[in-house]
């Protein structure tokens, strides 16, 4: 209840004044941060079980993210992609398209939309098609894409990867396509695309197959795989099935995991001077297999505040926070995980599933929040 959190809060508050107080004796700043990390996490907890804002659409909602800043909240649903700022949840911009829109992405002030006609086309928000950014080939679509944002004066950048294994990297600048690189030509004979993910600084592309590789390319580099062979060679980060999710520790690009049908994620540690995986040694454990029941859908890092690196799973009607390979809890819906998130700070997750709800949990207790009910189909 708002009461209850309203204690744990002020309890929390007196938990960090005591600890800042006792720094001059045994306590250290590690204690302090802990301790604000946890009020900061209260504090959210109270403001989730406070909020209560509805923003209705005329069509199904097919997909909503926020941009790379968080500044704003962009939705899909049918048609029309509507542009929201992320405070506020007030309408910035409307974006009306031929086709329903299954996914969107904001890049700036361009639009990227990927329709359920196969179509990927860079657009203005004015609605003015700026280029088209869809796969090659006729009857060939992609799977999966994914973007990052300009930074450190580089370009933005959004990736495709396509069912007949192409794999096409594009530098997006304010006015449109600045280039286009192609990591992988088209093939029948070559594995679907079915995972990608960037590192934090954009510097680093993973890319997971349905025959169970992974490959990462390091930008700049288009001619071949900084790590992992192309086919016909075997690639040094393989399961024994189709990979689900790849993506990268938010501050750690060293760190690589990945989510197969093998019903294992792996954690891989490697080296982006050589190319090569870290191995294991008789100090250091490097490579780290996750066992679950069965498939494994998404794999993220968590970086807490006391804790820089766990690891958050998704299987079936399940999330799995691991502390190591034999030990992890669980956070449970009444049907399948369709998706999770968990906030920068590591602190905080959202959960959606089949079961019609989504919840907000703390990554450190397996006791939702929150649990958004009223949607009339799954989330």
């Amino acid at each position: 209840t708002v009461a209850a959190l309203e204690q744990q809060v002020a309890s929390a508050e007196a938990q960090r004044d005591r600890l800042a107080e006792a720094l001059a004796g045994s306590a250290g700043d590690g204690d302090v941060e802990v301790a604000a990390a946890r009020l900061g996490g209260l504090r959210r907890e109270l403001e989730v079980a406070r909020a209560d804002d509805i923003v209705a659409f005329d069509a199904p909602v097919a997909d909503a993210r926020y941009n790379g800043d968080g500044s704003r909240l962009v939705v899909a649903a049918g048609r029309e992609v509507a542009i929201l700022d992320a405070a506020r949840l007030s309408r910035l911009a409307t974006v009306k398209v031929a086709s329903s829109v299954e996914h969107a992405w904001l890049l700036g002030e361009l639009l990227v939309t990927y329709t359920d006609d196969w179509r990927l086309q860079l657009l203005s928000l004015d609605g003015k098609a700026l280029a088209d950014l869809s796969c090659g080939g006729t009857g060939n679509s992609a799977f999966t894409a994914v973007a990052t944002p300009a930074r450190d004066g580089k370009p933005a950048q959004f990736a495709v990867g396509c069912y007949d294994g192409e794999l096409t990297l594009w530098d997006i600048g304010p006015q449109g396509v600045l280039a286009r690189h192609a990591l992988v030509e088209g093939d029948d004979a070559l594995a679907t695309v079915t995972a990608l993910g960037f590192s934090g600084d954009g510097q680093w592309l993973a890319a997971g197959d349905n025959k169970g590789a992974a490959r990462v390319w390091k930008r700049g580099q288009t001619d071949k795989p900084f790590i992992g062979s192309m086919p016909p060679a075997a690639s040094s980060l393989q399961h024994a099935d189709a990979i689900r999710d790849i993506g990268f520790h938010p501050s750690e690009p060293t760190l690589l995991t990945t989510a197969s049908d093998d019903h294992t994620t792996r954690v891989w540690s490697i080296d982006l001077v050589t190319g090569l995986l870290i191995p294991n040694s008789a100090e250091q454990k490097t490579q780290h297999k996750l066992q679950h029941d069965r498939s494994v859908q998404r794999t993220r890092f968590v970086a807490r505040v006391d804790d820089q690196f766990r690891l958050m799973t998704v299987s079936d009607k399940r999330v799995y926070f691991w502390t190591d390979e034999a030990t992890r809890d669980e956070r449970r819906h009444d049907d399948t995980v369709t998706d999770a998130n968990v906030s920068a700070d590591g602190e905080m997750l959202v959960t959606a599933s089949n079961d019609g709800t989504a919840r907000v949990w703390s990554s450190r207790s397996s006791t939702p929040i929150a649990v958004l009910r009223g949607h009339r189909n799954e989330v």
